[in-house]
């Protein structure tokens, strides 16, 4: 777990033995030449994928109803797959979720949030929201996804290779708690990347990236007044 809030202040933990072990399996990608430097900051990261270079990515399902069209030369030669894991007998999936907040000074917080609460639980919501035909494709917060998923899985793009709509199910069921975001994930995130760039051109490695990342989180939450200390 990279962060967690323990008591008044937060737990910064980037160097862990299982990052650490997960850094690992990254490096072996890099001093490979496994990894591809396509980002999905880069405008032609669609075309790259679709040419075939890339033979694995990790996906979400809000993007899903985005691929067939982005796809043209490969779809339909896809398939979805459950991420590899360590410990097989514990499988988790990570995964964040959009919040919906009431703000202090609304005229009316106990409509705002009786709209909330629909918005996020009413199947009238939930079916519009997850319908790609609305232009949203969202995936719901819900213990019970299986009645919003087939919708917005492109079946042109996965041609029934796999069994999509168990794939998705299954790894919503394995949804944790192992991932909390710090206040400060936005700039931690845009340090990452100018780091990570040096990874990829191998003049650092992902402990030490890690490693860095880690100081310089506990450095700058401190540095704005919130407490955070170093997990090891």
């Amino acid at each position: 777990m990279p962060s967690k809030v323990d008591g008044d202040h937060w737990v910064v933990d980037f160097t862990s033995p299982e990052a650490l072990k997960a850094g690992d399996i990254v490096q072996q990608l890099v001093d490979n030449d496994l990894a591809s430097n396509a980002s999905y900051a880069d405008p032609g990261v669609f075309k790259t994928w679709d040419l075939g270079t890339t033979i694995a990515m990790t996906t979400s399902t809000w993007q899903l109803p985005i691929y067939s069209t982005n796809f043209p030369k490969s779809r339909g030669q896809w398939q979805l797959a459950d991420s590899p894991v360590f410990d097989t007998a514990k499988p988790q999936t990570s995964s964040n979720f959009d919040v919906l907040a009431v703000l202090k000074g609304c005229k009316y917080p106990d409509r705002a949030a009786q709209f909330a609460t629909w918005l996020s639980s009413s199947k009238e919501s939930l079916t519009t929201l997850t319908d790609p035909a609305s232009k949203s494709g969202l995936f719901p917060a819900v213990t019970d996804v299986s009645p919003y998923v087939d919708k917005i899985i492109p079946t042109e793009m996965f041609n029934g290779k796999s069994d999509s709509a168990n794939v998705i199910t299954t790894a919503a069921s394995r949804v944790g708690e192992q991932w909390q975001y710090g206040p400060n994930y936005a700039a931690m995130y845009s340090e990452m990347q100018k780091q990570w760039g040096k990874v990829m051109k191998k003049e650092l490695t992902v402990e030490d990236m890690l490693t860095s990342i880690q100081k310089w989180t506990v450095d700058d939450l401190n540095g704005k007044g919130i407490k955070a200390v170093a997990g090891s």
